[in-house]
């Protein structure tokens, strides 16, 4: 869903992560959601490329992806941006890369089991789909 950079090196106690053992950052330059989740498309590429190099050529499936916007903001840009730019990323890691990249999925189709997060807007017992929906149908 998101990037975050890490050190080995203990700064911050604060944003230290005991269990992984690792020192947590993110740029203050980054776009963010509403819910503060930073937006770095290039991260889900420079994952999957460490992925094959720790643990080979193995199949890859991103089983959820996906970000939560603005549930008054009626064009739904955000998240447009992201999935536009983030399936972008995957794209490249397959192709240019060499990535063994199975499959792409979106984490919720619709908001009423992840407000928010979905492709649709549930109300009034019927789903509406939002912007996403219809620049996610012109991608596959």
């Amino acid at each position: 869903y998101t990037t975050i950079l890490v050190d080995w090196e203990k700064e911050d106690p604060v944003k230290y992560n005991d269990y992984l053992e690792v020192q947590e950052m993110t740029d203050i330059t980054w776009l963010n959601s509403p819910g503060q989740v930073a937006v770095v498309p290039w991260g889900l590429r420079k994952v999957l490329n460490w992925l094959k190099l720790k643990y080979g050529d193995l199949p890859m499936y991103i089983i959820a992806n996906g970000i939560d916007d603005d549930p008054l903001a009626a064009q739904d840009r955000l998240r447009v941006y992201y999935m536009q730019n983030y399936v972008n990323e995957a794209l490249k890691a397959y192709i240019l890369d060499g990535i063994n990249l199975c499959g792409y999925f979106a984490y919720s189709f619709h908001d009423r089991s992840a407000p928010k997060f979905g492709l649709y807007h549930y109300a009034a017992n019927q789903f509406e789909p939002k912007p996403s929906m219809k620049h996610y149908r012109k991608i596959i």
